[in-house]
């Protein structure tokens, strides 16, 4: 699909293994992208000048993501999640992307990563890190250079009312890494 300037929307299936070096490089007007639960890579420059893609969800299984996989996809903004099996992260992966306010990283041993991987994100935006794993990451080559790492939560807990005639609820307190009860009121 390399090229391809029609392409507006991809679904993968779970029977996909790995995205191949440029498969998806230069689909300019490539919006909305699901990737299978199967994908363990991404390949180089996969996802290269898609500028118009604009969500990113890793799932589960993913070990490595290629150099300049995500490189110049200029939409892509909000919060970025990495799945706990996450190994690598190639250079320039992330570089000329959106404003990324946030980096959510799941497993407790950090990834490698490269001087460039994130050239683009503000040292200063908050990493979370599972609880017990902010040391592993504040000794780990380019992960020190993120001024704002700090432990997440183990759980975060949202609620809704399904009858707001009978009343609503509110969190007062979320878990945090040393204490696991929530208040619900």
């Amino acid at each position: 699909f390399n090229g391809c300037f029609r392409l507006q929307n991809v679904i993968m299936g779970s029977g996909i293994d790995t995205l191949m070096g440029g498969v998806f490089n230069g689909c300019v007007r490539l919006e909305n992208m699901q990737l299978g639960g199967g994908i363990h890579h991404i390949g180089d420059s996969a996802f290269y000048n898609c500028a118009l893609i604009h969500d990113i969800v890793l799932t589960e299984g993913l070990t490595s993501i290629g150099n300049f996989a995500f490189y110049g996809c200029s939409n892509i903004s909000g919060m970025l999640e990495f799945p706990s099996t996450i190994t690598t992260i190639g250079n320039n992966a992330f570089r000329s992307i959106g404003t990324v306010n946030r980096i959510r990283m799941n497993g407790t041993i950090p990834p490698t990563i490269y001087a460039n991987t994130f050239y683009s994100v503000s040292n200063s935006t908050p990493v979370e890190v599972p609880c017990g794993a902010v040391l592993n990451y504040y000794t780990t080559d380019y992960w020190e250079n993120f001024s704002n790492l700090r432990e997440g939560a183990p759980h975060r807990l949202t609620v809704s009312a399904e009858n707001p005639i009978m009343g609503t609820a509110t969190i007062t307190q979320q878990p945090t890494c040393s204490n696991s009860t929530a208040l619900i009121n």
